[in-house]
């Protein structure tokens, strides 16, 4: 595979040939780093079909924390369809929250969200991607969800467009997750040690090693738990 770097996109210190050499590696350990660490469950070891593993990690859905809280009725349908893998009831509910005006932004952004991880079980990558898109203010949900896509897609194009999303969003999310089963919001040095990962995918080894250090300084345990981001930015461990 290829990575489809473009001109004038931020530094690339590792030359072209270096980087697609490695570039079936990198969408092994990406992978696998977006959905164990990020998310901290738990996917079928060993090195599987990219997008078998996006399907595995967007079933985490039947896991969720029973609170969609006082939320609206459709959208609590559209969690539990999900689950249920009735993905045509969960489509129409989630649906029917993005589209309602009663609906709060942060409720919206959780439909929206939950969309998405529908439509790519149903491989429409691109709809996938819009419905993160749409989401990615509010929700780093969704803005993982825009680096599933674009992973699998091996779009640098993308792959930038959800760093900024991350970026913008913030490095730190204590919030309680309504859509993936985690208590207690991620930490700083998790999202940056995903920023790191992202950027070595893109070969701007600079930035992978910058945000790797601030993880690092953050939380060197936490760090060191992403051991293929470290050799491919020849950050020894």
């Amino acid at each position: 595979m290829k990575i489809n770097h473009e001109s004038g996109q931020g530094p690339v210190k590792e030359s072209r040939h270096t980087v697609g050499r490695k570039s079936g590696a990198l969408l092994t350990w990406t992978s696998l780093f977006i959905f164990c660490a990020m998310f901290s469950f738990s996917l079928l070891s060993g090195c599987g079909d990219l997008s078998s593993e996006s399907d595995e990690a967007s079933g985490v859905l039947s896991g969720i924390i029973g609170t969609v809280g006082d939320g609206p009725e459709s959208l609590r349908g559209g969690v539990t369809a999900f689950a249920a893998k009735n993905l045509e009831i969960a489509a129409r509910e989630f649906s029917n929250v993005s589209a309602s005006d009663s609906a709060s932004l942060s409720e919206k952004a959780i439909a929206r969200a939950g969309l998405g991880w529908v439509l790519m079980k149903k491989n429409d990558t691109q709809g996938a991607y819009e419905s993160f898109r749409q989401a990615a203010p509010l929700s780093i949900d969704a803005a993982m969800g825009m680096v599933t896509v674009a992973v699998e897609g091996n779009s640098a194009d993308k792959i930038q467009e959800a760093l900024l999303a991350i970026e913008t969003l913030g490095c730190r999310d204590t919030s309680r997750r309504m859509v993936f089963n985690i208590p207690h919001g991620v930490s700083e040095a998790q999202t940056r040690s995903l920023m790191a990962c992202l950027y070595g995918f893109l070969g701007d080894v600079m930035s992978g090693r910058h945000q790797y250090a601030k993880a690092n300084e953050l939380n060197g345990g936490e760090a060191a738990q992403f051991i293929s981001a470290m050799r491919v930015l020849d950050i020894e461990p």
